[in-house]
């Protein structure tokens, strides 16, 4: 099932996703680090984008200390994508 929405970020969903994409910028994505994390479901995927050089490493740090694993990171001229995996606890 697909569910989209417009909503205050993540606040109030509770339903654990597969997949959450958010195309928004790095300020606001740092807000909505800790409801992603727990809405993903385990080996779950985050795709954020929307982000500048300036934020990148900002916008990393604090997903790799919320325990996010860095898949993928790409670049399209001054912006940046990156692709995220909730770690499968043992």
């Amino acid at each position: 099932d697909v569910h989209v929405s417009a909503n205050d970020l993540l606040k109030g969903i509770e339903i654990e996703s597969d997949v959450i994409v958010a195309n928004i910028l790095a300020d606001i994505i740092l807000l909505m680090i800790p409801d992603a994390w727990r809405l993903l479901k385990q080996t779950g995927t985050l795709i954020v984008s929307g982000i500048i050089e300036e934020k990148k490493q900002m916008v990393l740090d604090a997903m790799i200390e919320q325990g996010f694993i860095v898949d993928q990171i790409f670049q399209q001229k001054d912006w940046y994508a990156i692709i995220l995996k909730k770690p499968e606890v043992e």
